[in-house]
């Protein structure tokens, strides 16, 4: 299978495929066709999650370039991340080389001068740590926006904008990667199936 290259042109002839409830049977079709394929009663579950720009640039007190590549937050308000050194999205991750090794206090920087500090490692690699923005909540996330880009992989053509990985009907920032079965969705397929009896439901995961 071949990754795509960069976000579809024309995102409703996207391929669907529908395997019938009633006798199994699969058929192919497109994702404009889905108010033609579901009927009155029928329920459709989106995730409303939006996309944070996930990929940080930092670099180490003793000045080596770090991405910090947040993985998620956790309920005491530190998040796990994903370290590598320098380079970008351009290079297969498989190739990247790692970060320096951090131990448990160390602080990173990023290019709008907050520091992240670290906690300590995961047991699972030592790619993998834990980490605190040392700044209040609302200066958290105006950093991550300000310092932040999407994650991205080497297959693609070019840097993708944040935009570029939000579904229309995104709310939260709670994802560090597109959600991206429902990313063909438009609002004019979601009137549509409304139009015709289909229940839309709204879900909030990452």
């Amino acid at each position: 299978m071949k990754p795509a290259t960069w976000p579809a042109d024309h995102p409703l002839q996207q391929r669907l495929l529908l395997l019938s409830p009633d006798t199994a049977a699969i058929t192919d079709h497109v994702v404009a066709d889905l108010p033609s394929l579901l009927r009155a009663g029928d329920l459709l579950v989106v995730n409303d999650s939006a996309t944070l720009p996930a990929s940080l640039r930092a670099h180490t007190q003793d000045g080596a370039a770090v991405e910090v590549r947040l993985l998620a937050q956790q309920e005491d308000g530190a998040w796990t991340a994903l370290l590598f050194g320098a380079g970008d999205w351009r290079t297969p991750t498989e190739h990247r080389s790692p970060a320096p090794t951090l131990r448990a206090g160390e602080l990173l920087t990023l290019a709008v001068g907050v520091d992240l500090e670290v906690l300590g490692n995961l047991p699972s690699s030592p790619r993998l740590v834990r980490l605190r923005f040392a700044a209040g909540e609302d200066a958290t996330w105006q950093a991550i926006y300000q310092a932040g880009a999407p994650i991205q992989y080497s297959y693609l053509r070019d840097t993708l904008p944040l935009w570029h990985v939000q579904n229309v009907y995104a709310s939260r920032p709670w994802s560090v990667e597109l959600p991206s079965a429902g990313h063909a969705l438009n609002f004019e397929l979601l009137g549509a199936l409304r139009v015709r009896g289909v229940e839309l439901a709204w879900l909030t995961h990452a």
